[in-house]
């Protein structure tokens, strides 16, 4: 009688066609993953590189967990409850510019796709910005089409700025705030102010001049968890 050996960390057996190995080093029934994991790590694995993302489903929106190179949760991406199907089967990663992506095969070449290009479909003609400024974001209410120049127009602080506002830095030479937006491929001084206050103002003005639907409401924002709404509103109602 052939006896059902069961891995002792997730419950899998022979008897549903798993392969089974005994562990001498923790003195253990393993199944094949788990088996490796000791021969490797020397220990078993939460997860392993090769395991898929886990999805969190809430109410009205789903979380995918994004990884790093230790198999640690790094970040989440938001999406659609009826998106899940088209991406649980990508293994999803966080790249140092914010996106989420995933490496797929197209025939034989092995390439990449990002997540909300995958969720809004793989036109390569067709640029999406991510409304919120957030590019893990990836519900289709927050994905508008845009071309690169109105795409880069929502961008969040740049990790180089010291002054809390986008286009707003301290002149060192004048000892003074400077106010600035690019329009087009150009830079636009919008002048110099005694307060960051002032500078910040001016700069939402005409980020709502240039930009409008297309801008980044970071600025916005940090203004108003600051110094609170009333500025901001005044400069909407003229």
């Amino acid at each position: 009688m052939k006896i059902n050996k069961v891995c002792e960390v997730c419950g899998c057996d022979t008897n549903s066609g798993y392969k089974i190995y005994y562990s001498k080093i923790i003195n253990m029934y393993l199944c094949s993953k788990h088996y490796q994991q000791i021969k490797l790590y020397g220990e078993i694995k939460q997860r392993t590189r090769n395991d898929l993302n886990e999805i969190i489903i809430y109410d009205t929106y789903a979380e995918i967990i994004l990884y790093d190179k230790n198999n640690e949760e790094k970040s989440r991406a938001i999406i659609d409850i009826e998106d899940v199907d088209k991406v649980k089967k990508y293994k999803w990663s966080e790249m140092g510019s914010g996106y989420a992506t995933a490496t797929y095969y197209r025939g034989d070449m092995k390439t990449s796709i990002l997540l909300h290009r995958l969720i809004m479909g793989l036109d390569e003609n067709i640029d999406y910005d991510h409304m919120d400024g957030d590019r893990k974001n990836c519900c289709k209410y927050n994905l508008r089409p845009a071309n690169k120049l109105e795409n880069a127009k929502n961008r969040l602080k740049p990790s180089t700025n010291s002054s809390g506002f986008t286009g707003v830095s301290w002149n060192k030479l004048k000892s003074i705030w400077r106010s600035y937006i690019q329009v087009g491929y150009k830079q636009k001084h919008l002048g110099y102010f005694d307060d960051i206050k002032d500078a910040a103002i001016e700069r939402i003005k005409a980020e709502i001049k240039y930009y409008g639907e297309f801008r980044s409401l970071f600025n916005e924002n940090r203004y108003i968890e600051l110094y609170g709404e009333e500025d901001i509103n005044n400069i909407k109602i003229a």
